[in-house]
């Protein structure tokens, strides 16, 4: 069902003060881009950013941009926050630790990978303070993310969707309105899902081609002008998997797991059984087991002797 809030702020108010929470892999190349082009959608405005470890902010100290002290200052001041967070646990967190000092009228949108359950549950409890939240969850790498040229996946009404577009543009080259809350996560954590079963599929085939003889690389480049060609194998495949580069600066397994486990869990809510899925998840179980847990996630090929 398609969630609605009473709004007292128009289209125009809520981008004056604008904030910007979590500046890491991902969320200070997208919160750049933004300061850098926040001007063209309205040249008023302030940015308001916020991180944990205080060097991450050190970036911005030579631009135009409001350095806050903490999260709790952002939610009390902006009109219209981003969240690029890990998970939902930071999320609950960070919302437990607000609780009352929240500006009435915001919009928070969440650019990371929450459950759809847990966004529902969010959206229906910030309603009653006439906050409105939005899931716009971003796909693709690092370098996309540097370049502007991310993937966004909102869940929203168009109303909203149509408002916020323009500042979404200032991040992201490909932005998609999936339909109501929650379908943002939902395209996002079923696209993740897909992802790692490739990866795992990647996986298992360039362990086979190398026992058999012929290096990983070389199988990845005859496949990618076939039918098996992806978007993981050019990537993930021919960057990671075949040179075996597995950085602790990237997507990890720890982050993987978690995005695989709310595509588990709401397949579980609906009644169904995804016996891929439920494979992978033990691949990553194993990895943490065997000390792989920080590593960039295509590192199950190393399970693979």
């Amino acid at each position: 069902m398609e969630h609605s809030v009473t709004r007292t702020t128009s289209t125009q108010e809520y981008q004056s003060h604008v904030g910007f929470i979590g500046l890491g892999v991902m969320g200070q190349a997208m919160c750049l881009n933004l300061a850098r082009k926040l001007s063209t959608i309205k040249p008023d405005a302030e940015l308001h950013v916020h991180d944990q470890i205080p060097a991450r902010s050190e970036v911005f100290k030579d631009m135009s941009v409001h350095i806050s002290a903490s999260a709790n200052e952002i939610l009390a001041q902006c009109d219209l926050v981003f969240l690029s967070l890990p998970s939902g646990v930071e999320i609950a967190q960070l919302l437990e630790l607000s609780a009352g000092r929240r500006k009435k009228g915001q919009w928070i949108i969440d650019c990371g990978t929450t459950s759809v359950i847990q966004t529902k549950a969010i959206a229906e409890t910030l309603s009653k303070e006439s906050i409105l939240w939005i899931d716009a969850p971003v796909a693709r790498t690092r370098e996309a993310a540097i370049k502007g040229q991310l993937a966004m996946m909102v869940g929203a009404s168009l109303e909203e969707f149509v408002a916020i577009k323009p500042i979404l543009a200032t991040m992201a080259s490909d932005i998609a309105h999936c339909g109501a809350l929650g379908t943002g996560q939902l395209c996002k954590i079923l696209n993740n899902m897909i992802l790692f079963q490739t990866v795992e599929a990647l996986a298992s085939a360039a362990a086979i081609s190398e026992a058999y003889g012929l290096e990983a690389h070389a199988l990845f480049s005859i496949l990618s002008q076939g039918s098996a060609d992806s978007f993981a194998l050019r990537n993930h495949g021919l960057k990671a998997i075949a040179p075996r580069v597995f950085p602790e600066s990237a997507f990890p397994v720890t982050y993987a797991k978690k995005d695989l486990g709310y595509a588990l869990e709401l397949a579980e809510s609906l009644a169904i059984v995804c016996e891929g899925a439920q494979t992978v998840d033990e691949r990553f179980d194993l990895a943490i087991q065997n000390g792989l847990s920080n590593h960039y996630f295509p590192v199950i090929r190393c399970l693979n002797k």
